[in-house]
This record gives C-alpha cells, sequence and structure tokens, in this order.
C-alpha cells in the first residue's frame, strides 16, 4: 500500500453543515447578505450599518441568525409579490401617467402563520441573548433589535403600528430596542431614558414643527384642572422633545432609524394617554405618522401609517378632528420621500407652507398671541 494511500481522506463539508443550516436556509442567509443588509444600512445610518455589515457576528448569535434568516424571508416575498403585481398595475399607470404607490405586501396565511410562528422563536431567542448581554455579545445584540424593529414593522395587520383596543402593537413587541446602551464602551449596559432634547443652534426641522406646539396650547383650552394641564402638557413635551432629538440623529447620519423608533422611547405617562384614547396624544402620533408615512420607499413600511392615521381619526371627538387635516393630507400623497425630509426641503413646499388649521382658529378668534415656537 503506498503512502497516498495510508493519508487520512478528509470528506467535503458543506457550509451549511458548518453553519448549522438547512440549503434552504443558506440560501437565505445569502440573499439577506447580498440584498437586505444594503437596505438595511441605508436606512438605519453609519452609527448602526457597521454592526449589520459584520457577517461574523452572524455565527456567534443565535438570535441574530434567527433575525437574519426571517428578514430574508419577508423580503424575498416582498421582491416576489411586488413583482407579480407590478407586471399588472404599473403598465396601466404608465398609460395614465399616474405614479406607482407602494402597497404592504399581504403575505398568504400560510406562509404568514410560518414567518409568525419564527419571529416568536427570535423574540425568545433574543430575550435570553439580552438577560446575559455584555460587552462581547452586544454588537450581535444590537443587530439583532433593529432587525427585530424592522421585522415587526412588516407584519401589517398582525403587528399594529399602534393598537387602541389594548392588544399587542409595535410599541409593546420592539421595546427591547431601548434596553441597550449606546455606548457599550461604558463597561455596562445602561438603558437609554428619555425625554431627550434637540440640541441649541441650528437643525433642520420637522414639517409643520409648529403644530406640534400647537396640540400643546390646545391643552389651554380644556376643562381639566390646572394641575392636569399642567401634568398633561409636560407629558406631550416631553414625547415632542423626543421626537425632534431623534429626527436631528437622523439628518446627520441621514437615516431614518432613529425617528422611525420614537414609539420605543414613549415614557409611562404617554403610553398612559395612548390607552385611554387621549385627543392630545392620538392628535401628537397621526403627525408622526405623516412623519413615518415619508419613509415609504422602505418596503417594510410601505403605506402602513396610512391606515393608522384614519383609524386615530375615528377615535378623535368630534371638535378635535379638524386639527388632524395636515396628517390626513400627508398619508395620501407618494410623491415626497425620505430626502425631502431630511434636508428640510418639505417645509418649504405649499403642502407645507399653507395656513395651518391652528393658526386659523386662533385668528378666527382674534387672539394676538403667538404659538410656542420650535426649538432652533
Amino acid at each position: 500500500m503506498s503512502d497516498e494511500e495510508d493519508k487520512p481522506s478528509i470528506a467535503p463539508v458543506s457550509m451549511a453543515l458548518l453553519l448549522g443550516l438547512s440549503l434552504h436556509q443558506l440560501e437565505l442567509l445569502r440573499f439577506y447578505h447580498l440584498e437586505s443588509v444594503p437596505v438595511l444600512c441605508e436606512a438605519s445610518g453609519k452609527d448602526v450599518s457597521r454592526w449589520l455589515r459584520n457577517v461574523g457576528l452572524v455565527s456567534q448569535s443565535q438570535a441574530l441568525k434567527q433575525a437574519c434568516l426571517v428578514f430574508a424571508s419577508v423580503h424575498l416575498d416582498h421582491v416576489r409579490s411586488a413583482s407579480s403585481r407590478s407586471e399588472h398595475v404599473s403598465s396601466s399607470r404608465q398609460q395614465l401617467s399616474l405614479p406607482d404607490i407602494p402597497r404592504n405586501v399581504q403575505l398568504p396565511d400560510t406562509s404568514l402563520a410560518k414567518l409568525l410562528t419564527e419571529f416568536i422563536v427570535l423574540l425568545q431567542q433574543h430575550r435570553r441573548e439580552l438577560q446575559n448581554l455584555s460587552l462581547t455579545t452586544y454588537p450581535s445584540a444590537l443587530a439583532t433589535s433593529v432587525i427585530i424593529y424592522t421585522i415587526a414593522v412588516s407584519l401589517g395587520p398582525l403587528i399594529p403600528l399602534v393598537n387602541f383596543e389594548g392588544g399587542a402593537d409595535l410599541f409593546q413587541v420592539t421595546r427591547n430596542v431601548m434596553a441597550i446602551s449606546t455606548d457599550p464602551l461604558l463597561g455596562f449596559s445602561q438603558p437609554l431614558q428619555a425625554p431627550f432634547f434637540p440640541p441649541k443652534g441650528r437643525r433642520v426641522l420637522l414639517p409643520r414643527e409648529e403644530d406640534l406646539w400647537g396640540i400643546v396650547k390646545l391643552v389651554d383650552k380644556s376643562d381639566h384642572s390646572d394641575y392636569d394641564k399642567r401634568h398633561l402638557k409636560f407629558t406631550l413635551t416631553g414625547e415632542i422633545y423626543s421626537l425632534l432629538h431623534l429626527f436631528h440623529l437622523d439628518t446627520q447620519f441621514n437615516s431614518v432609524g432613529h425617528t422611525g423608533a420614537w414609539c420605543n422611547y414613549w415614557r409611562s405617562g404617554f403610553v398612559k394617554l395612548r390607552y385611554e384614547l387621549n385627543p392630545y396624544a392620538l392628535l401628537l402620533i397621526s403627525y408622526y405618522c405623516a412623519y413615518a408615512h415619508l419613509f415609504h420607499q422602505l418596503f417594510w413600511l410601505a403605506d402602513r401609517t396610512t391606515d393608522t392615521v384614519f383609524e386615530i381619526v375615528e377615535y378623535l371627538p368630534e371638535e378635535f378632528k379638524k386639527y388632524a387635516e395636515w396628517p390626513l393630507q400627508m398619508v395620501r400623497r407618494f410623491d415626497y420621500g425620505i430626502d425631502d425630509l431630511l434636508t428640510g426641503k418639505l417645509r418649504k413646499l405649499s403642502i407645507c407652507t399653507r395656513r395651518s388649521v391652528f393658526k386659523r382658529r386662533k385668528r378666527r378668534k382674534g387672539l394676538r398671541r403667538g404659538g410656542c415656537k420650535s426649538v432652533e
């Protein structure tokens, strides 16, 4: 027997076996890194994308691997459904010179049930990893949290953006994101605490930002006691400041992930107002939905905020419905997008510069006092 015959042979091992994946899962993981990661990084900004681009993290975290597989499934289903739909819709809309309107993909019941089961497994795995969070596991936990949030947004009716009937919604599913420190160099995990405050000096303003303070001023005209008025205005003001701060981060990082995650940072007082269907809180949420609607280019969001705003208006008392005029206008429009929001261009367009219902109301009553000014 020759020496070559005596050498032990090395049996070929597939990449799927090395990673503990099926061939289908390996294809999904490949699709995730080639197609999904660029989209996620563009939306998340420079501060988070470095973790999302780190391929090696997947092998260190079961939760992150599961998150990548679930998101890839959602993304792939969207690509297939969108391609099928565009064959029937785009040609007719082009003949009428109408723009294509993004729609949230409604998956078949069997696919949706399978996806929901995988998502629940993902949440359980992520929870276990958060309980043992350390500097070593921090990057993978952060990446997992971002992907979980995005998957939750894409699940349509199963996880509404805001559930006014007491059931699960986006806020409840994704609140773990805020439990992770943004500065692991401190040596411990420290939850982020709202409210935040926008920076002093020049910054890009939100469209109709003055209306947010108009909502706060409406409280003065209510029948609440002076104490309740002060408490309600304090609660609303804190959430507005947080929204302005998160939006400022997105203008700095050229992302949408911070503004999109505003509901993760709601404090208990505002959450209570939401469950009580407080009209001032509902109005504030409707304006947020109008801003989030500008992210409709992202497949996981599409037109989801449209239904939320219409639902909010149904819950508003009759005398408050007119104050949701601008959000209702915005969620019907698909000709403005992320760049218009982040650059401040939208504030200069007619849909934002025409007189606000808050100002019209003051003018009719002859009031000379100016509304609250946004922080510059």
